[in-house]
Parts: C-alpha cells; sequence; structure tokens
C-alpha cells in the first residue's frame, strides 16, 4: 500500500524527508520508483522565509519543531512536501501564481494561489475576482499551449501526484477535488469611515461579492453577519473572518493599513489554507473509516492514522474542551460543520471507544 498509513511507515519516509534538508537524497515513497522525493513542509532555516512558522510552532507545540521527532510529527498528522517539478504561470502578466503541494498519510492537497494588484475601488476589484475564477487561465511550464482554468489545473496537478504515489487502497479513491478558497487583502488604503464594516454596508457588500465570485451587481444582499462572520482577533479588531462554506475572506483594516502589516496577513493567508487542507486530509480519512465501518469492514490497517485524524478534527471541532492549537478563530470548526462530516465523525468515534462528547463551540459572531 503506498503512502505512511501507520506510525512505523512515517518514521521511515519522515526520516529520509529530515536528511533531504541537509542536503541528503529526498525521501521516496516506500516501494514506488519515479515517485516525487518529498521533503519537510516547513521552509529550512537558511532561507529567506526561514524564522518561526506560527503554523508549525503551535500544531507540533514547540518552537524547535524542525527538531520535531518523526512521533510528534504523526502526533500532529504533518504533511510532507513533494517537489513538484512544475511552473505554472498565468496568462495574464499582473497576476502571479505559486503552487504549494503536499502528501498526507492518505490524502494528496495542492494549493493555487495568486497574487495580484491594483487601484481598484471595492466594486472594481469585486469584477476582477469574478473574472478570475470565470476566465483566468493558467498554463503549466511543461504543456506550454495548454490552458486551463484554476481549478482545472489544481486537478491536473493532483492527478499527478495521484500517479506517483500509485493505486489507493479500495475505498479511498475518492478524495473530493470542490476548492477550499481563502482572499485576503493584504495591503490598501481607505479612511476609517471606507473600512468600517457594519450590516448592509457596503463593506459588507464586498465581502459577499468575494465570497462568492460575484461581480457587485450579482449580490443584492448579503447574508447576516451573525451567519458569516467567524470569531476571531479580526471580529475584536473591527475586521471579519467573513465565512461562505469552503470560502474565507480576510478583511483587517488595522492590518493592511498599516506600514509594515502586510506581510502578517501574507503569513496569516498562507497559515489559513494550510489549515483547510489539513482538516480536509483529516475529513477525508475520517469518512473513509466510516464507510468502512458500516460496510461491516474492521479498520485494520490504517487504525491508527484514522484515530489520529478522529481526535485531530474532534479537538478543532470541541470536544468538551477548548480549541487554540493554531488560530484565534474557528475557521476549521466551521469547516468541519459545514462538510458535514459531524455523523461520520461521531460513528468513527464511537467504534474507536472516545466516549466524551462531540459538543462544538460556537464558531459565528454574535
Amino acid at each position: 500500500m503506498p503512502g505512511f498509513l501507520t506510525p512505523v511507515s512515517y518514521d521511515r519516509v519522515f526520516g529520509q524527508a529530515r536528511s533531504s534538508a541537509t542536503g541528503s537524497p529526498a525521501g521516496t515513497w516506500p516501494g514506488i520508483t519515479g515517485a516525487f522525493p518529498l521533503t519537510l513542509p516547513w521552509l529550512g532555516a537558511g532561507s529567506a522565509q526561514g524564522d518561526i512558522s506560527n503554523f508549525w510552532y503551535r500544531s507540533l507545540r514547540t518552537r524547535s519543531y524542525r527538531d520535531a521527532s518523526s512521533a510528534q510529527a504523526w502526533q500532529a498528522q504533518v504533511p510532507l512536501r513533494p517537489r513538484l517539478p512544475v511552473k505554472v504561470t498565468s496568462a495574464q502578466p499582473s497576476v502571479r501564481v505559486a503552487v504549494e503541494a503536499l502528501c498526507h498519510p492518505l490524502a494528496n492537497t495542492v494549493t493555487v494561489s495568486l497574487t495580484c494588484r491594483g487601484t481598484d475601488d471595492p466594486r472594481g476589484w469585486a469584477e476582477r475576482v469574478a473574472g478570475y475564477e470565470r476566465d483566468l487561465r493558467l498554463e503549466l511550464a511543461d504543456e506550454a499551449g495548454t490552458a486551463r482554468s484554476i481549478t482545472a489545473t489544481a486537478s491536473v496537478l493532483l492527478d499527478r501526484l495521484a500517479a506517483s504515489r500509485g493505486a489507493w487502497p479500495p475505498g479511498a479513491e475518492d478524495r473530493g477535488t470542490d476548492p477550499f478558497v481563502v482572499i485576503s487583502l493584504v495591503e490598501g488604503s481607505g479612511s476609517d469611515e471606507d473600512c468600517a464594516l457594519a450590516e448592509g454596508n457596503d463593506v459588507h457588500r464586498f465581502l459577499a461579492c468575494l465570497a462568492e465570485r460575484e461581480g457587485w451587481a450579482g449580490v443584492a444582499r448579503p447574508g447576516p453577519l451573525s451567519e458569516h462572520g467567524l470569531r476571531g482577533r479580526a471580529w475584536r479588531s473591527g475586521g471579519v473572518l467573513f465565512a461562505v462554506d469552503r470560502v474565507r475572506v480576510v478583511w483587517a483594516p488595522y492590518r493592511f493599513r498599516a506600514s509594515g502589516r502586510c506581510r502578517w496577513l501574507g503569513c496569516y493567508h498562507h497559515n489559513l489554507t494550510l489549515c483547510s487542507t489539513l482538516v480536509a486530509a483529516w475529513i477525508g480519512n475520517v469518512r473513509w473509516a466510516a464507510e468502512m465501518i458500516r460496510s461491516g469492514s474492521a479498520v485494520t490497517r490504517g487504525f491508527e492514522l484514522v484515530e489520529r485524524s478522529s481526535r485531530l478534527l474532534a479537538f478543532l471541532y470541541g470536544a468538551q474542551e477548548r480549541s487554540d492549537v493554531v488560530y484565534r478563530t474557528r475557521s476549521a470548526a466551521a469547516q468541519i460543520a459545514h462538510s458535514g462530516v459531524c455523523g461520520d465523525l461521531t460513528e468513527v468515534r464511537n467504534y474507536l471507544g472516545h466516549m466524551n462528547e462531540l459538543t462544538p463551540i460556537p464558531f459565528n459572531v454574535e
């Protein structure tokens, strides 16, 4: 079985991936020839952005996460990074594209990030973002002349990762390709009045347009903030993490208008995206296990993986305890709730003997 479904197989591949960070050959899939080499997911200390990553620091609960053992990484279900030998470019020179892929024990995720600049007002940006969703085309460097949408490009890269890993175990083929979208305004300007968020005002409408990837005319009445605003520091500081199903829009004028604060928002955007990929992988593991249980099959190979995934999801969602592993926001809890996996999660937890009740911690603003 390709991958690393057990602590033993994870330990072997994690060790190989760690050795690659010191100049040794990168780790590879057990028993797979020609697969993409694997490295650790965090940036090296000698790189331009090699300072402390709050995401991995909080996930592994140590600032020395680069020295974490494979056992610690397994507990946090740390994925590994494949070295994808491909560059992705945009048909629009003003849009910069970056791709990040991760290999989880029983899933692959690909993030396609777009960075764009402009002097448009909110209505103009709403139209631009809607246009990117609808019309923007990307090209892979090794398939010049073949233009694809953002989602289609991610699907091709996922196919390449799946082919690199070999055949999936029965029942785990369909991991889902519905994208999770994070949109952040990292740098901008405007008066306090222009940037103030209030129920039904233009800022509220702008955030709804971005979340729906619709032009200004496409969202006449945004849904109430009490249903779409997530709890966290942004809300307490006059902004909001705006949520619509599988979309997050970061609105933090106290950050994007402040000189030198845009880097913080860039890091937050990356971390929020990274969190969504891990949660998606864990949700897929739990769904796979629930299907096996309902079919009368015992969860044997991969038992430890399912046990860890269910514990992490329960901790983020709320199992009679407070979750502040990475964020003060409740984005992960909202992602779990909106995915519809809670019934499967309860079933799997009962199968595993986790008796404490799955009690959600509120995630919407009041």
